[in-house]
């Protein structure tokens, strides 16, 4: 379970950037270039679909656009407050000693 600390005000926010995210990579438009000499082609007789499912067994055409999908994941991350992008020096012994402090 993704949580922002002990906060849930925060952790609401950090689930809805995350979910923007992930609505934001479902939705590109990706290329299907696996490797070299290597492509994938939609099928013309058979055109691709996106259906919501729901409970009952019932299926919808999702009407998701990736414009749609980029807009909230934008809001998300300002509602969350994404800063600007830095690089960081990674520190293994860091990180190792972050894990220890939550597996107690």
């Amino acid at each position: 379970m993704v949580k922002a600390g002990d906060d849930p005000e925060r952790t609401l926010k950090l689930r809805r950037y995350i979910l923007g995210l992930s609505l934001v990579a479902f939705t590109a438009n990706t290329s299907a270039y696996l490797r070299q000499g290597c492509c994938l082609v939609i099928d013309p007789d058979k055109p691709s679909t996106c259906s919501e499912v729901y409970r009952d067994g019932r299926r919808e055409p999702s009407k998701l656009s990736h414009k749609e999908a980029l807009a909230y994941a934008e809001a998300a991350a300002e509602g969350f407050g994404v800063g600007e992008d830095r690089t960081v020096q990674f520190d293994k012994q860091k990180a190792k000693a972050d894990v220890k402090k939550k597996d107690k």
